[in-house]
């Protein structure tokens, strides 16, 4: 019987509260405002916020009169928006630890549910974290394990071989085709530290059990292509593995035979060559340490590197990328900004590094544009007459308010981003090849891309994807995480070509884009959390799209 009235009365005590609580709450947490209602906070029952509101947890205020809570306010962001709209966006295998714990201090037991539940499908192996396209293939990445596909005409898409690494979490992979015949190949994987795996010891081994027949007729220099039963019995053997002195390695990559790794933050470099590993800071003046904001491989022989301190540079990755007497890598200081701004983006452009052909040649323009964080573009040219010479500044454009995040220059446009996802665009005129002073750069077009996200780091990779050389680039805006599709938009213009929306529903969790040259072929592979990856065609609906656009074409 006590016990009865004693409940009654707790009960009676929290409707007395519950009803001078205003309906509007402002919030301060971690310095940030946030302004919600009582319905929201009190939306799930006994959580930290029930409690607060009804007195059973003290509360402060700041100067305003907002109460205060001491906590991440990214997180919380986070989960407000759970409490208003009972779905959980911009969650990813970054954050779900941080938010576990936020979810567990604020007591909402369905949000730590949901987040175990969203964490083990992270950890599995199932999720695509990553796709690689190269020549007519594509790899896809999952935590322990890179799968390589093949394309054929007769066959599509067919799986090659598995690559398995045990050896820990796949973080960062990049790899070469050494031999495009016999489907040689050199992987680096990045996993607490940098290892180096090839295959072709099986290749090696049987060379004899299918060679072609020693026929008169039959060309001794014709590439041989290998049956993909037979690639799949390759071996890949581990060849090599270093630490970059203990620093995290930000971007690893191959330029040719050459493996490329870097930390930005630290400005620290290294290039493995020859089975031989070569490290250097990246420094201005020999004193102080320059943080690598951004870099282009574009080139395939050159590699840019751009500083904080507003300086492009060069390395020749051609020749020998080290000095013989001390071991140290040849930097060359390439050109350095008028107004020292830090570099935030850069784009190469040389008229002869089609996709037929990647050598560059000194007898053809380069052209080069980067952004700067000032929002600031400048494009530099070197002309054939001048190729001895310093580039020369060939037109500054204040473009955006924001820092430049992504740049592409090519053959018919230039393409401009900031960290804010808004795009501008400007058609070139040409004359022989290189950029035209008069008229000069028209602005084309100017469109943003949808992102619910809190940060660039969370983004997928947008693009854009095509060729440099007057094909038609896309992006590939995905508007929020756990997203089930996509929309594919002209970089150009901004125009949208078509949505690709997921067959079975999963979620999409990378993207990637492949451009064949043999019958001008253009796909979109998206990654699904079940581990599918889904082959987008884009050829059907660019051409639809430009027949909308000029409705008096004959069909």
């Amino acid at each position: 019987m006590t016990a009865n009235m004693e409940k009654k009365n707790k009960l009676g005590h929290f409707k007395k509260i519950s009803v001078t609580i205003p309906e509007i709450i402002n919030l301060n947490v971690g310095g940030r405002k946030f302004t919600t209602s009582k319905n929201t906070l009190c939306s799930i029952s006994d959580t930290f916020f029930t409690a607060m509101l009804m007195g059973g947890i003290p509360s402060y205020r700041d100067d305003s009169g907002a109460i205060f809570i001491d906590r991440d306010p990214d997180l919380f962001s986070i989960i407000l928006n759970y409490l208003r709209t009972n779905k959980l966006h911009n969650v990813n295998e970054h954050n779900i630890d941080s938010l576990m714990d936020e979810a567990k201090f604020y007591s909402i037991t369905p949000l730590v549910k949901k987040l175990e539940l969203r964490g083990n499908l992270l950890s599995t192996p199932t999720c695509v974290k990553q796709m690689i396209p190269f020549d007519r293939g594509l790899a896809v990445v999952f935590n322990h394990l890179i799968k390589f596909y093949f394309f054929s005409d007769n066959n599509g898409w067919k799986c090659g071989f598995d690559f398995e690494y045990h050896s820990g979490e796949i973080e960062l992979v990049d790899f070469v085709l050494e031999s495009s015949s016999v489907r040689q190949f050199l992987i680096a994987i990045y996993s607490k530290e940098i290892s180096l795996w090839k295959n072709g010891d099986y290749l090696q081994h049987n060379n004899n059990q299918f060679n072609d027949p020693p026929h008169n007729n039959i060309d001794p220099y014709r590439p041989r292509r290998v049956p993909i039963e037979i690639c799949s019995l390759f071996k890949f053997v581990e060849i090599g593995n270093y630490n970059l002195k203990n620093c995290r390695v930000d971007s690893l990559f191959f330029i040719r035979s050459q493996l490329v790794t870097l930390c930005t933050k630290k400005g620290r470099i290294g290039i493995w060559k020859n089975s031989r590993l070569f490290e250097q800071d990246l420094k201005e003046n020999d004193d102080s340490v320059c943080v690598i904001t951004a870099f282009n491989k574009t080139m395939m022989d050159y590699l840019f590197l751009c500083s904080n301190h507003g300086v492009i540079y060069l390395i020749d990755m051609q020749k020998l990328p080290f000095r013989l007497s001390d071991g140290d890598l040849l930097i060359n200081e390439f050109y350095k900004d008028p107004d020292g701004e830090e570099i935030t983006a850069i784009s190469c452009l040389c008229s002869v590094c089609w996709r037929f052909n990647l050598h560059h040649c000194s007898h053809c323009p380069t052209e080069i544009a980067y952004g700067t964080k000032s929002g600031t573009v400048h494009i530099l040219v070197q002309n054939p007459e001048t190729q001895f010479q310093e580039l020369q500044l060939f037109r500054t454009i204040q473009v955006h308010l924001s820092p430049i995040w992504k740049i592409m220059l090519d053959q018919e446009y230039l393409m401009t981003m900031c960290t804010k996802l808004h795009a501008r665009t400007w058609s070139l005129v040409r004359f022989r090849g290189m950029i035209s002073t008069q008229p000069g750069l028209k602005p084309q077009s100017n469109f943003a891309i949808r992102y619910s996200g809190h940060g660039l780091d969370t983004i997928h990779d947008i693009g854009p994807y095509g060729h440099q050389e007057g094909m038609k680039q896309v992006f590939v805006e995905i508007p929020y995480c756990d997203c089930n599709y996509a929309n594919i938009i002209y970089a150009s213009n901004g125009q949208k070509i078509c949505t690709l929306e997921s067959v079975d529903g999963s979620k999409i969790t990378s993207v990637c884009g492949l451009s064949i040259d043999i019958r001008d072929r253009r796909f979109i592979f998206t990654g699904h959390e079940n581990g599918n990856v889904q082959v987008w065609d884009l050829n059907p609906a660019m051409k639809r799209k430009i027949k909308e656009n000029r409705p008096n074409e004959k069909s």
